[in-house]
């Protein structure tokens, strides 16, 4: 027999469990790793750094850098030095890595200019008499620009160039085919024509090859 339903005991409803509260993640800068640790200000009482760089810095060219490395670029060499705290010996090795870019520079040009079909290969010396052709015309021996035009042509193998000789060798090509043939005299004081004159002038005859 079933029992009384009033001797059984109430059962209290089931009360929902209130979510637990959220506490929110503490805020993080994504830059505050990259940001070098601050270093504490140097007392007073702590000496500078010391200084590596010399009173003056004696700087020896490679014998193989000689052609291209002028008192200007040893004077940018030492400012650099001298700001950047460069013993000699740091600055010696910095002149000496330079040199060495620059004779590998020029070995790559000329090697450049040699595979080039058009002005290389068989046709290279060609090429460079053309190209001197050219430079004779335009600075002559005495010019007052030739021995810098020279120097900056050493300078970091631009004269192996590609670009320069055939741009040269074009212009002496040109120059080749605008020379007049000579004219005959006609019975003038100077039996020459204005052209002629102006071919005859020092800077507009060319060299034999």
């Amino acid at each position: 027999m079933p029992d009384d339903p009033k001797d059984a005991k109430a059962i209290p409803d089931a009360s929902p469990v209130p979510p637990a509260p959220v506490v929110p993640a503490a805020s993080v800068d994504p830059k505050a790793e990259e940001r070098p640790p601050v270093e504490p200000p140097r007392t007073a009482d702590e000496p500078p750094a010391q200084s590596k760089a010399p009173d003056k810095y004696t700087l020896v060219v490679p014998d193989a850098a000689a052609a291209f490395v002028e008192p200007a670029d040893l004077a940018h060499l030492e400012s650099v030095a001298r700001t950047s705290n460069w013993s000699n010996e740091d600055a010696q090795a910095a002149l000496e890595e330079y040199a060495a870019t620059i004779a590998a520079q020029s070995v790559r040009f000329a090697a450049e200019l040699k595979a080039d079909k058009d002005y290389g290969g068989d046709k290279l010396a060609e090429s460079q008499q053309l190209a001197k052709r050219a430079i004779d015309r335009v600075r002559p021996d005495g010019h007052a620009r030739r021995d810098a035009f020279m120097r900056f042509l050493n300078r970091g193998g631009a004269g192996n160039n590609l670009e320069v000789v055939s741009f040269l060798a074009d212009l002496g090509k040109l120059m080749s085919e605008d020379t007049p043939a000579p004219m005959r005299s006609t019975g003038s004081d100077t039996g020459k024509d204005a052209a002629s004159k102006l071919y005859d002038h020092p800077t507009s005859q060319t060299v034999g090859v």
